[in-house]
């Protein structure tokens, strides 16, 4: 069973602003993206082309210790993830070995979405104008 969960603030572009909104959640023959924007700044958007599993949650259903990261920051990766084991746990065994060693957890906090998003690759993020 994992462990205390570790959030370690993510930040792969400059001028990402604390608190950001989910404007669209989309998943294709492109991968995995999500749009994320904060009033009247640009949009962001961050493309998981290695995206082996997500979800998102309404954020109000989030543990306690989750919510102590809204209005931080809204970028993290996640160490010691139970949602990282339960997708190792029921993968065939002949899969688990050296492809789940090498994913990361993304979570992604808004004050109305908790994006998670297992990856194989890092994700392709840019400002789009």
């Amino acid at each position: 069973m994992a462990g205390k969960m570790y959030f370690k603030k993510w930040e792969p572009v400059s001028y990402i602003r604390k608190v950001m909104e989910v404007i669209a959640l989309r998943d294709d023959d492109e991968g995995f993206r999500i749009l994320l924007k904060a009033d009247e700044a640009k949009t962001l958007k961050i493309q998981f082309k290695g995206a082996v599993s997500y979800r998102n949650t309404d954020e109000m259903y989030l543990h306690n210790d989750l919510k102590n990261c809204e209005g931080k920051w809204p970028l993290w990766t996640v160490q010691d993830s139970e949602y990282l084991e339960w997708y190792r746990n029921n993968q065939p065994f002949d899969e688990q070995a050296e492809s789940s060693c090498k994913i990361i957890h993304y979570f992604i906090l808004t004050p109305n979405d908790c994006v998670e998003i297992l990856s194989n690759t890092e994700p392709d993020v840019e400002w789009l104008y």
